[in-house]
């Protein structure tokens, strides 16, 4: 779930930043009209299983009193909503302390992990209930807690999946990932990565990445030393970019920030750079070969944040972009990050 997102290549979602709006396109991207927007809520992600049906996430604004859209703390709820017209008309159906990350696999099935209950503090120091519902959020079952934060989840179907939970201060420590093969019932440890910066999990076509970062390796520029493994067949994680450099091919003026990693298939992959506060180097990478090699395109040329990327194919992606003193912006590409088009809709 993201920002922005699409379920194919006409229908789009976009939640504006700094607003309370929802918008969607039938075309791609080329026109966009106002959706409806659940009230009482600051929206954070969205996605959509297809042309209709859809769920998102948000703070509860002033739930309680002095919680609002940048809350941090546990006790400050969320909740999860659904929509079954597109966007059109949105109803709550799964609320908590931090309702989040959300997997859709369907319509009707998705998971969510939620902080535990009772938790003190922020939601990275509590642990996490995995919740799922297989009637599209009507009735929910609690399927497994972990004892630290649930940091990511993909299911790839309705019995199949992995997990990253993260146990540490903040957003560094030792990054776990978790594979199950019954709903998310059991779960058995795969992968363990000590002193891990923000892991980032995906999965497609039966495919599964994680992309970390070391500790300490960051600065206000950007950050190096990303490692990118992938898991074979038999269930074994191995790193598959021999080159240390492989996420600034060609080198920007400086390397940003990685964010989010996407593919469309067992090939064709995407990684959004920001530039975050240090005005680092902003862009999208993009691989043709499963992640063993990746091209960095700067989007449009000149210190871009990528707030957001929604791939469509394997050569087609919408992005959210913004930079210092001017408008956010929306850009497309249809060949796969090489060339950058922006698109008329101002968000």
């Amino acid at each position: 779930m993201s920002p922005l997102t699409f379920a194919d290549a006409r229908h789009g979602w976009l939640l504006r930043p700094g607003r309370r709006e929802l918008d969607r396109t039938a075309d791609g991207g080329d026109s966009w009209a106002v959706a409806g927007y659940p009230p009482g809520v600051e929206l954070g992600a969205v996605g959509f299983a297809d042309d209709s049906n859809g769920f998102a996430t948000g703070w509860l604004v002033d739930d309680p009193q002095g919680c609002n859209r940048t809350a941090a703390s546990a006790r400050c709820r969320s909740a999860l909503y659904r929509s079954v017209d597109g966007g059109a008309s949105w109803a709550r159906v799964l609320a908590g302390a931090y309702v989040s990350p959300v997997s859709i696999v369907d319509s009707r099935t998705v998971f969510a992990a939620v902080a535990v209950p009772n938790c003190v503090g922020y939601v990275d120091s509590c642990g996490s209930d995995l919740w799922r519902t297989t009637d599209g959020g009507i009735t929910w079952s609690m399927m497994w807690r972990s004892a630290t934060a649930i940091w990511d989840v993909h299911f790839a179907n309705a019995h199949e999946g992995f997990l990253t939970r993260l146990s540490g201060a903040g957003l560094v420590g030792t990054a776990t990932i978790l594979h199950t093969i019954d709903g998310g019932t059991t779960w058995s440890d795969e992968l363990v990565l000590p002193g891990s910066r923000i892991p980032t999990l995906e999965v497609s076509d039966g495919q599964a990445w994680v992309m970390t970062l070391a500790d300490g390796m960051c600065s206000m520029g950007g950050c190096g030393g990303y490692e990118l493994q992938k898991r074979s067949s038999t269930g074994t994680w191995s790193v598959i970019t021999t080159d240390p450099d492989w996420y600034a091919r060609p080198r920007p003026d400086r390397l940003g920030f990685l964010g989010g990693l996407l593919f469309t298939d067992a090939s064709h992959g995407w990684i959004t750079a920001g530039s975050g506060a240090g005005g680092g180097t902003g862009g999208v990478l993009h691989t043709d070969d499963g992640g063993v090699t990746w091209w960095r395109s700067i989007v449009p040329p000149g210190g871009w944040d990528v707030i957001a990327l929604a791939p469509i194919d394997d050569s087609t992606a919408v992005i959210l972009g913004t930079a210092f003193d001017t408008p956010p912006f929306l850009a497309r590409t249809r060949d796969g990050a090489r060339m950058w088009s922006k698109l008329a809709f101002v968000p």
